[in-house]
C-alpha cells in the first residue's frame, strides 16, 4: 500500500517561472507575485491575465495542474469513482485555506525587487501518523476476526479503498477545521532574466511552497 507515500506534496511552484511579466511600463513586482499564488491555489486568475500576456486558458490549465499532481499522489485512478471525486474537492477546499499575505515591494539597485511574503503554514498533517497507527491496528484486529470466523479477508482493492477512505475522513475535517502555525516571512526576489523578463526567483517560491502547508508521508 505505497500509493499514496507522498501524498500532497503540493508542488504549487513547479510553473511559476514558465509565465513571466514583461517590462513594459511601472512594473507590480508584488501584484505579480500575488497572481502566482491566487492562480495557482485559490483559481483566481483575473488580475494575472491583467498582468501578464497569458490567456484564460494559460491560467485554468496552471490551476488544473496543480490540482492534478495531487490527484496523482493518491493515484486517484485505483480508487472509486465518488472516493477519486471526493479528494479533488478536498485539494481545492485545501488550496483555498492556504494564508498568505504579499507586501509591498521593495526596489533595489538592479532594477530588481524584494517582495515579502507573510505565509501562516496550514497544518493538516498534524497527528496524522498516530491516526493512522491507531487505523491500521483496528484494521489487522478487524481482519484477523474475520478471517477466524468467516475464513476470509477483503481483496487489496476494498483495503486500499477503506484506507485511502478514511485518510480523506481525517484530512476533510483537518480542512473544514483549520489551524494555523506561527507567522512567517519569505523574501522573494524577482529580476530580470537573460531575455529581459521579470521574474521571481525559484528558490525563494520553493520556499513558499515548503511553508504554505505542512507536509508528511502518509504511510500509507
Amino acid at each position: 500500500m505505497e500509493k499514496g507515500k507522498k501524498l500532497l506534496r503540493w508542488g504549487i511552484m513547479l510553473v511559476a517561472s514558465l509565465f513571466l511579466f514583461s517590462a513594459c511600463g511601472a512594473y507590480d513586482a508584488s501584484g505579480y507575485v500575488k497572481s502566482m499564488l491566487d492562480t495557482q491555489t485559490q483559481g483566481k486568475y483575473d488580475q494575472y491575465l491583467e498582468l501578464t500576456e497569458s490567456t484564460k486558458k494559460d491560467a485554468e490549465d496552471i490551476y488544473n495542474k496543480t490540482i492534478e499532481a495531487q490527484m496523482d499522489a493518491v493515484d486517484a485512478e485505483a480508487l472509486s469513482d465518488e472516493l477519486s471525486g471526493k479528494y479533488e474537492e478536498l485539494f481545492k477546499k485545501t488550496f483555498k485555506k492556504t494564508k498568505y499575505t504579499v507586501g509591498e515591494a521593495k526596489e533595489g539597485d538592479d532594477d530588481s525587487f524584494t517582495v515579502p511574503v507573510e505565509i501562516e503554514t496550514l497544518q493538516l498533517f498534524e497527528g496524522v501518523e498516530e491516526n493512522l497507527a491507531a487505523f491500521q491496528e483496528e484494521l489487522t484486529t478487524e481482519l484477523m476476526t474475520q478471517m477466524v470466523e468467516e475464513g476470509t479477508v477483503p481483496d487489496d482493492e476494498e483495503l486500499n479503498e477503506r484506507a485511502f477512505q478514511h485518510l480523506y475522513d481525517y484530512l476533510n475535517e483537518k480542512v473544514e477545521n483549520p489551524t494555523y502555525g506561527k507567522k512567517s516571512t519569505v523574501e522573494v526576489k524577482v529580476a530580470k532574466n537573460s531575455d529581459g523578463l521579470y521574474e521571481a526567483d525559484q528558490s525563494d517560491l520553493e520556499e513558499i511552497d515548503n511553508k504554505l502547508i505542512d507536509t508528511a508521508d502518509s504511510g500509507i
